[in-house]
């Protein structure tokens, strides 16, 4: 696993480069970007052009958001997957291997069965043109009340029915993007979040969560940072994930208050000592863990 940054989840914004100095400065091993972007660049610039500034950073690249709408009419569909499999193979080129559907928790079109059908479906035909790539495909959901106010049919905003459409979508590429947030605000428990294989997550975002939260009432502003006082065991999961080989990145996905006062700079390196500090104490933990299991062997 590496340790990622993700300016969207710590609530900043940054031009690429801006985001690549940042992220050498202070530690990181990948990034997330704007594909869309990249792929713009290609078209007007040429692919070379395009990958120099990424090449030359070295960073690995943490995940990226499918750059269509997978929800439209079949034949803007088919026209858009289309395209993006041409795309994809420059893509997997600059080593942007996770790419990230999100889920919305309602829609104002389709009851919930058809609505689940066409996302298994099509995040299926999705999933297929990304593994001759190499590439994954992760499944992000919302699960903050908030998000479900106005439309008039509910759909998947729960951890256990995240999973089940997981189960449904044909393909050994598809994935969880774990956010542990929405794991716990959304009805999953510390036990089934430790007990995911690494096999079933593409990419890990961390939150947190204050001990005796109403979680039905919690909205995105209140995602804290991990603490070992808080409702998540982040550095548990690190250790599970440590212990279990996941090669996938792992970002802090909090609330803009978390960082109040700070200026960007001061709030990139603050979210890198927390991953450094779990980290540490993960690798600490899985080391006594094997030599403990090699006294027994």
């Amino acid at each position: 696993m590496f340790r990622n940054l993700n300016a969207g989840g710590l609530g900043i914004a940054v031009r690429e480069s801006e985001m690549l100095e940042l992220a050498l400065t202070h530690k990181f091993q990948g990034i997330n970007f704007d594909i869309g972007e990249f792929l713009k660049k290609i078209q007007s610039r040429g692919l070379e052009d395009a990958r120099r500034l990424i090449a030359s950073a070295r960073l690995k690249i943490g995940e990226f958001q499918l750059p269509f709408d997978w929800r439209a009419d079949e034949e803007t569909f088919k026209n858009a997957l289309e395209e993006f499999s041409l795309q994809a193979e420059h893509l997997a080129g600059i080593g942007a291997l996770r790419c990230v559907a999100s889920v919305l928790p309602t829609s104002d079109q389709l009851p919930y069965h058809e609505n689940f059908e066409l996302h298994r479906q099509r995040l299926g035909e999705i999933a297929r043109a990304l593994k001759p790539h190499g590439m994954q495909l992760g499944i992000a959901f919302s699960a903050a009340s908030e998000h479900r106010d106005s439309s008039q049919y509910q759909f998947i905003h729960e951890a256990n029915a995240a999973v089940m459409l997981l189960k449904t979508i044909s393909g050994s590429n598809v994935g969880l993007v774990l956010d542990t947030w929405d794991w716990m605000v959304g009805g999953g428990t510390v036990e089934s979040l430790l007990e995911l294989g690494t096999g079933q997550i593409v990419s890990v975002r961390l939150a947190d969560i204050q001990q005796g939260a109403d979680l039905a009432a919690l909205s995105e502003k209140e995602r804290c940072l991990p603490t070992s006082e808080g409702l998540v065991d982040c550095l548990g999961l690190l250790t599970k994930l440590a212990e279990e080989n996941y090669d996938g990145p792992v970002s802090l996905c909090v609330g803009r208050d978390a960082f109040e006062g700070l200026a960007r700079d001061s709030i990139v390196k603050h979210a890198a000592e927390i991953l450094h500090q779990l980290w540490e104490e993960a690798e600490v933990r899985d080391r006594k863990r094997n030599a403990a299991t090699a006294l027994q062997s």
